[in-house]
């Protein structure tokens, strides 16, 4: 773990290789949050996002991206739609912020939508399907992946996701 200014090693743990890294992740911060006792906010990747890393670290603040192979993101980005998004003051973002329960604990969960991206598997959808007997304009959407979601434990006000 490292701290946000100067990239500071905060803590260390040599593990070995055959472990599991997800299978540590909620251990590792709640390890960490005992010995410094500081309100922190954790970053975490992917594979962090368990029920058992969860239930481990309900109560910290946190931050992780999760995968779209996870149920609960899949009818997400089924559902969503191109209404819930809000422009970011990023160009070319557009945020979409939601709550779910998984793992037993709350959450904000902000679906992310890149035009960049969208573009771009507008166009390698378009090259994987010229050969085909596709009228123009009748790409099947449904294989557009241009959204990821974020998650924090705690939730943020609206104004402060733009």
């Amino acid at each position: 773990m490292w701290s946000g200014h100067g990239d500071i090693p905060l803590s260390l743990r040599v593990a070995d290789g055959n472990e599991v890294d997800s299978a540590m992740f909620g251990k590792l911060m709640a390890d960490f949050h005992k010995q410094w006792q500081i309100d922190a906010l954790f970053v975490a990747a992917p594979a962090f996002y368990t029920e058992d890393n969860l239930q481990m670290i309900v109560s910290f603040r946190w931050v992780s991206r999760v995968t779209a192979t996870l149920t609960a993101a899949k009818e997400l980005l089924e559902k969503n739609s191109i209404d819930a998004f809000v422009p970011s003051k990023i160009p070319g973002y557009g945020i979409a912020p939601c709550c779910n329960d998984s793992g037993g604990v709350r959450q904000r969960w902000l679906v992310i939508e890149s035009k960049a991206r969208k573009e771009s598997d507008f166009k390698q959808l378009e090259k994987e399907t010229s050969d085909q007997k596709i009228y123009p304009g009748t790409i099947p959407t449904t294989k557009i992946v241009s959204t990821g979601i974020c998650m924090c434990r705690r939730c943020i006000q609206p104004s402060q996701i733009t």
